[in-house]
């Protein structure tokens, strides 16, 4: 986690603490799938995603985009495996 810490504090030297690194997929999109959820020096905790390879503090609209997107996601996908596990020995 050092090496992530160090990493983003060359982006931004405010940043004290790395809390979490997690995937973020996006529809249509392989790359910046990365996100980390920091501690600032203030104490304030902020979401980072990038964009071409650039870093920038998404916005509560955008991560709950996201949200809704998994969800819409996450609702087709289970609704596909529900129709093959109708099929015998599911295939």
């Amino acid at each position: 986690m050092l090496k992530r810490l160090q990493e983003l504090q060359k982006w931004n030297p405010k940043i004290v603490k790395v809390i979490k690194v997690f995937t973020i997929m996006h529809k249509g999109w392989e790359l910046d799938n990365t996100a980390w959820i920091v501690q600032m020096q203030s104490g304030a905790e902020k979401v980072i995603f990038s964009s071409g390879g650039i870093k920038y503090f998404a916005k509560a609209k955008e991560v709950q985009e996201k949200v809704c997107e998994y969800e819409e996601g996450l609702a087709d996908l289970r609704k596909a495996y529900s129709s093959i596990g109708k099929q015998k020995n599911g295939r």
